[in-house]
């Protein structure tokens, strides 16, 4: 049975390869170079999706081990080298009251501090694991070792050494052998409790509400009494006076005014910080949970979700982390939180023959398999006319009508649709003004333009006299199926911009 367990996770592997590679053929070296360190937090939702649409077979449920008191996650590992491209790794970790993977790793980042070790906090994101300990962790998540810091300090193992503006840290010895020393249940108790305490902070903080959305109470009632997602929302909302229900409801409305939609923005952040203070730790990191999403993964929508702030050097849990459908506890969650979950989903499938496994995989490649035939596309600059620092990358096939363009652009830009003109300006002219007005845009196709001679202005008189620059960045040959007009790049302004502009 093991040797089975090792031929499919390298079926898996070989699957997962063969989707990023197609998924990235047209990106830059840069850009694969970007993603390499980040591939393991990018298909960490993949693990917990849903194979087939309205099911819960997952590859946590198929992938069976012969293990006993153990609950088993999938450990995943991806790097990028410029002669072998993406290289992805897979294997099974098994945790359980008596060993458990993140206790030994947060042992091992602790030795990296001894005697002193630097955590910049301040520094730009992805903050990678030290190369020497990178390969040792049970995941190369950036996100997983930022965790562990955090952990490690919270619970004093280390401690930041005296200095103005220091990034230094020494390893608490007597602190270390003190927690070390404990059982693993009573280890993975404090782990969890500290877990909560800094979700609840992080949650509060990131909204900005004028009330606590949850309490560390709420969240362990929740994780005992429900398998929803929506509960927890529900919670929070009423703590803050809001009934959930209701917002619901609201979503559905076409037109809402602007304190309503702000109410409803938050929910997205606030499933993101739930994802990434919650589920994640408590499932991903320490199998104490195990989430379920219900629609099939999309390598490459993920991909292209994340692909505009790659280079930005901006913090990427906007696109990293969204909160599962549902989750059911693990036999270790109920043993650490001390309590039997009321309503758990169902998780348990006969384990698929290895043949039942390549009809699978094969029925769910065919529909990434990118069309033959290639076409003309063209890299647009779409930037401020005010403000040439914040720009966007935006692709679309020659034959796209300008009007398609508009609507992607107002949708990529955040931008109000109404009154609005398009104005096609010569490249040697010097005004940022134009006397060529299209009045019948819809008519027009991007490659009747002629973009290589000229540029388009698009003017929204109602938005305070906004203006976007439109100009041709490079022409290529393609051969894929996504939807276009699509966002390929942005520059890090208009991504801290927009951020400060959507956070509540």
């Amino acid at each position: 049975m093991q040797n089975q367990l090792f031929e499919q996770l390298q079926l898996f592997t070989r699957h997962l390869n063969q989707r990023l590679r197609a998924a990235t053929a047209d990106f830059s070296l840069e850009e694969k170079e970007a993603l390499g360190p980040l591939c393991g937090t990018l298909l960490k939702k993949w693990v917990y999706s849903t194979l087939f649409q309205e099911s819960a077979l997952s590859p946590t449920n198929l992938i069976q081990y012969p293990g006993v008191g153990c609950e088993i996650r999938l450990a995943l590992h991806g790097s990028f080298q410029a002669d072998t491209g993406f290289l992805l790794r897979m294997m099974p970790v098994a945790d359980s009251t008596s060993s458990h993977h993140c206790l030994r790793d947060l042992q091992l980042v602790c030795q990296n501090f001894l005697p002193v070790g630097r955590w910049p906090k301040t520094a730009l994101f992805p903050l990678l694991a030290p190369k020497e300990i990178r390969s040792k962790l049970y995941t190369d998540d950036p996100y997983y070792y930022q965790y562990l810091l955090l952990m490690a300090e919270r619970l004093h193992l280390i401690r930041k050494m005296p200095g103005i503006c220091s990034d230094k840290y020494q390893q608490n010895e007597a602190a270390c052998q003190d927690f070390f020393a404990l059982p693993v249940l009573t280890a993975l108790e404090r782990l969890v409790e500290e877990t909560l305490s800094v979700a609840v902070v992080e949650i509060e903080t990131t909204l900005q509400a004028p009330a606590r959305p949850l309490s560390v109470e709420d969240i362990r009632s929740f994780l005992s009494h429900s398998y929803m997602t929506d509960d927890l929302f529900s919670t929070a909302y009423g703590n803050l006076g809001f009934d959930f229900a209701e917002l619901n409801e609201m979503a559905q409305e076409e037109h809402l005014p602007p304190e309503d939609e702000a109410l409803l923005s938050t929910a997205y952040t606030m499933g993101m910080v739930f994802d990434k203070w919650i589920f994640t730790p408590l499932g991903h990191y320490l199998s104490l949970l195990r989430p379920l999403y219900v629609l099939p993964y999309g390598m490459t929508e993920e991909i292209d979700w994340v692909r505009p702030t790659l280079l930005t050097g901006c913090d990427m849990s906007h696109e990293f982390f969204s909160p599962c459908n549902y989750f059911s506890l693990t036999s270790l969650g109920e043993a650490v939180l001390h309590t039997v979950q009321e309503s758990p989903l169902p998780s348990d499938f006969p384990p698929l023959s290895l043949r039942d496994l390549e009809a699978l995989l094969a029925a769910r490649a065919m529909a990434f398999t990118p069309p033959p035939k290639v076409r003309t596309a063209y890299v647009l600059t779409v930037q401020y006319a005010n403000d040439p620092l914040c720009w966007k990358w935006v692709e679309a096939f020659e034959d796209t009508p300008l009007e398609e363009l508009y609507q992607s652009l107002l949708s990529y830009f955040g931008l109000e649709g109404g009154l609005h003109q398009f104005f096609l300006l010569p490249k040697t002219h010097a005004s940022t003004t134009a006397s060529h007005p299209l009045s019948q845009r819809w008519t027009y196709r991007l490659k009747e333009l002629h973009l290589e001679e000229n540029e388009l202005l698009l003017h929204f008189p109602h938005l305070q006299d906004c203006r976007l620059k439109i100009s041709l960045q490079l022409m290529r040959q393609i051969a894929k199926k996504e939807t276009q007009p699509r966002l390929l790049r942005q520059s890090r302004e208009i991504t801290l911009e927009e951020r400060e502009e959507f956070e509540p």
